[in-house]
């Protein structure tokens, strides 16, 4: 009895060290030029039409990802954008380099959202206008999560895909991944984070997480495959288990719907 009470102390230690590791650590956006879901699984052509992949350039080159809304607009993260001064855009891409077709971007298209904040990525979204692009079986826009249906997410199975490392490693695949997730309660993040409301929190149990260079990319609902985050930011380690936040798409819907109005 003696020994297994001091398992289980030692278990809760374990637990709670790990928990102030986190929150003593840095959250990290998950762009940094080399993208990856960690412990995924190799997607086929065809499977996320409505996901790009684009390569900024700016004071440093980086890599995040975003999805198709219309034929001229695409929905990424606002920290993808600072700094940039233009970039490629990657349509229909399975691996790197074999996309169907590619466009050219500058800084005037970015429209970061207007309340986004960068210490708690708060609104942590931007619109991107592009050439205008016609729609196949490879490349084709996503529909937005809605508050009437979509308010409690809690226990939702979702995707996550992206391009890029495995691990913390920086060694690099230039095939798309993907796995799947389940949205978690609110609590979950705000023991780790400073969570706020217009975020998602994500479990990332058997480290099945999106790493670096995935920001921007989508949160996809398998229920509908209606997109329902953006992914923002996580803990320092994207191997640790520790959850993952995404930017709630019910709570920038107003925004989006404005933002698209003007051009269409």
């Amino acid at each position: 009895m003696k020994a297994i009470k001091l398992l289980l102390l030692a278990i809760f230690a374990s637990a709670l060290a790990f928990k102030e590791f986190v929150k003593g650590s840095k959250a990290v956006d998950l762009y940094n030029g080399n993208e990856r879901i960690t412990n995924g699984t190799l997607a086929v052509r065809g499977q996320f039409p409505y996901l790009v992949r684009f390569r900024l350039f700016g004071e440093r080159v980086s890599e995040c990802g975003g999805s198709i809304l219309s034929s001229i607009w695409v929905l990424t993260a606002a920290h993808c954008l600072p700094g940039k001064l233009y970039g490629d855009m990657y349509f229909g891409e399975i691996r790197s380099k074999n996309a169907r077709f590619h466009h050219r971007i500058y800084n005037h298209s970015f429209i970061p959202h207007p309340e986004y904040d960068g210490k708690t990525s708060h609104n942590d979204a931007a619109m991107i206008i592009i050439p205008r692009i016609t729609f196949s079986k490879y490349v084709n826009k996503i529909q937005l999560a809605n508050e009437a249906k979509h308010a409690n997410l809690t226990g939702w199975r979702a995707f996550i895909a992206g391009w890029g490392r495995v691990s913390d490693d920086p060694a690099q695949s230039r095939d798309l991944y993907y796995t799947n997730v389940t949205i978690a309660d609110d609590e979950l993040c705000e023991a780790f984070y400073n969570f706020q409301p217009s975020q998602l929190c994500v479990s990332t149990v058997h480290n099945q997480s999106s790493c670096r260079g995935d920001s921007g990319g989508p949160l996809t609902l398998h229920k509908g495959n209606f997109l329902a985050g953006i992914t923002s930011y996580s803990g320092p380690s994207c191997m640790n288990n520790a959850p993952q936040v995404f930017t709630r798409v019910t709570k920038i819907d107003a925004w989006i719907r404005n933002v698209m109005d003007i051009a269409s």
